[in-house]
């Protein structure tokens, strides 16, 4: 019998491999060498699909997205098996909207989960995901998938609309990754034959960055600081306005950075412990967030504020089982969140979603060519689109700006003249997709509204939403 830890210790799999950049084909090749050049004739069993989603999780600060420090060893081994999305982003800068984005692959502006709450008269009211919509777990249930949910994310509770498909949905809050994991397994344990869909939300790397400071990993420098930041976030915008110690901002991306290894580790332990249950050779594994995270690139931290790249470029990563398809490495196009639940519908042979907006990135994975796309966000502050070398910010004061973005990755030079060329393209497409959102929302449905108690406006006030 295969012990373990064979998978994550082969040779296929070095203990100390790490990339500090894109270069992903050198390390395919010893992949390739290991039987992943052909698929297999018999599709054998519908592959288990796992869903780790890591909020806040900026995918710029990974091995697969450049990083330099030693960060995310665990998931750049799991896109060494399948196929990583350098330019995929959210199109919302919070979680709620976000992650009804990927479950439904509508818009934010379609599926009306777009407000943290609105105060009406004595209560405080929080938008429901309305139950019309088929689900990313509703179409894999009617797939004959037993699917799980385990999740530590104040937004997405049942009562919601976020548990819609889940044969097992457990929302439990202040719970760390390794005990999510925990979690999961035990409802992995009885599951039998059945192929699974599981959707696991880690919070570790979310605001405060404080949970792992002792055993603290040297190659994240010093994580000492002048002065403390606050741990509720309501209280961090005006801590960040008197942040002007250069020494103070490397320490807080230091604690950040540290958070995000610790959530590494509990990845691969979870690998390990599928390969023990004979689950991981035939599941595939998707690592992404619902944002980024701010680190006073545009003068503020945490999320939720203008589609800014820091706050919108996530991770995208999927591992792939032998023999399902042969990736290509990685993927430049530009993709969103919303392509998600197509694409794994595709790859686990179950039919498309009706109502997608989405599309299948399967043909991408095989390294063939996709129509150019426009990817759109909305946000409190404003709307944006871009293709993979513009962008335009529209706020909803009528200021916009517009970027080249080859030129100006990180966003920091506008171009205020007249916009036309370029930048009319994009300002017709943002009409456009508005009018659409505007029409479909018209046509669509409506969850209504669910009061928050005292303890959830606590924890939103806490985590910075509030």
């Amino acid at each position: 019998m295969t012990s373990p830890t064979s998978r994550f210790l082969s040779p296929c799999w070095p203990i100390g491999h790490f990339r500090p950049g894109w270069i992903l084909v050198l390390v395919l090749l010893p992949l390739l060498a290991c039987g992943r050049d052909s698929p297999e004739s018999d599709p054998g069993p519908p592959p288990n699909v796992l869903v780790i989603l890591i909020d806040a999780l900026r995918a710029d600060h990974l091995g697969v997205g450049g990083y330099g420090l030693p960060t995310s060893p665990t998931i750049d081994r799991l896109a060494d098996e399948g196929v990583v999305f350098t330019s995929a982003f959210a199109h919302s800068t919070w979680t709620k909207p976000s992650i009804a984005t990927l479950f439904t692959s509508l818009y934010p502006g379609q599926h009306g989960i777009d407000r943290v709450g609105v105060q009406e008269d004595d209560a405080y009211r929080t938008d429901i995901l309305d139950d019309g919509y088929d689900t990313l777990a509703e179409r894999f249930q009617a797939g004959g998938y037993t699917t799980i949910g385990v999740l530590n994310q104040v937004h997405l509770q049942a009562r919601f609309g976020f548990a819609q498909g889940f044969d097992h949905f457990e929302a439990v809050r202040g719970l760390s990754a390794d005990k999510l994991n925990n979690k999961l397994l035990g409802q992995l344990e009885g599951i039998g034959t059945s192929p699974f869909l599981a959707y696991l939300h880690y919070l570790d790397v979310h605001w405060p960055y404080t949970k792992r400071l002792e055993g603290q990993l040297e190659a994240f420098g010093s994580l000492q600081m002048e002065s403390e930041p606050p741990r509720r976030g309501n209280r961090v915008a005006e801590w960040a306005e008197s942040l002007d110690s250069a020494t103070d901002l490397a320490a807080l991306k230091g604690r950040y950075d540290q958070e995000i290894a610790f959530v590494d580790t509990a990845i691969g332990n979870l690998m390990q412990a599928l390969q023990g249950m004979g689950l991981y050779e035939n599941t595939i594994v998707v690592v992404t967030s619902d944002h980024g995270e701010g680190f006073l690139e545009h003068d503020k931290l945490l999320h939720s504020y203008t589609p800014y790249d820091e706050v919108l470029q996530v991770p995208l990563v999927f591992r792939l089982p032998q023999g399902l398809l042969t990736p290509v490495p990685e993927v430049e196009s530009p993709v969103g969140l919303i392509d998600v639940m197509p694409t794994l519908l595709e790859l686990a042979s179950l039919p498309p979603a009706p109502q997608a907006q989405g599309r299948s990135l399967v043909p991408l994975m095989q390294g063939e060519k996709m129509p150019a796309r426009w990817i759109f966000t909305e946000s409190a502050e404003a709307v944006a689109v871009r293709s993979s070398t513009h962008k335009l910010i529209r706020f909803h004061d009528g200021r916009q700006e517009f970027y080249e973005l080859q030129s100006d990755p990180d966003e920091q030079a506008p171009y205020f003249g007249a916009c036309v060329d370029l930048c009319g393209q994009l300002a017709e497409q943002l009409v456009g997709h508005q009018r659409a959102m505007s029409e479909l929302r018209r046509l669509g449905r409506d969850g209504g509204t669910a009061i928050l108690d005292e303890k959830e406006l606590e924890e939103l006030r806490s985590l910075g939403y509030l």
